[in-house]
């Protein structure tokens, strides 16, 4: 069990009795219990009968550092391939608590408002550069 296992396993009866929504607590759950004795297992035999290996499943969750490690680092080997090695600013845009119960009940239409927002804000601030030849380029996520 890795580090992060053991944090989410140790807080799990509190993070499920909170109030945050049902998809946060499932993936808490799948997380927490991943490749333990909780997980189904699967043997792995040699054809000559020589040794055997038991190995538990995985959660393959998205949200899992154990399951994902791989997937990201690919990731990060193409994402490097495909950012240029200039000079960049990195714009984070928070977002206040309160709008927090909108997002969860309408995702899709405001997720759609803030990268609407966002990228006119950078827009904005490229017309306003000092920088005569300014390229824009985002990753928002």
């Amino acid at each position: 069990m890795n580090e992060f296992q053991q944090v989410l396993y140790k807080q799990f009866d509190k993070i499920q009795a909170s109030n945050l929504p049902s998809h946060v607590k499932k993936v808490v759950s799948a997380v927490s219990l991943c490749r333990t004795n909780a997980m189904k297992g699967r043997v792995f035999s040699c054809p000559t009968g020589h040794f055997s290996v038991f190995m538990r499943e995985s959660c393959n969750n998205r949200a899992c550092p154990t399951c994902q490690s791989e997937n990201k680092r690919i990731w990060n080997i193409n994402t490097k391939e495909k950012v240029t090695n200039s000079p960049h600013y990195h714009l984070v845009f928070k977002l206040p608590s309160f709008l927090y119960p909108y997002i969860l009940t309408h995702y899709k239409v405001f997720i759609e408002i803030l990268f609407e927002a966002s990228s006119k804000t950078i827009h904005k601030l490229i017309k306003y550069s000092f920088d005569l030849t300014p390229t824009p380029a985002f990753i928002s996520v």
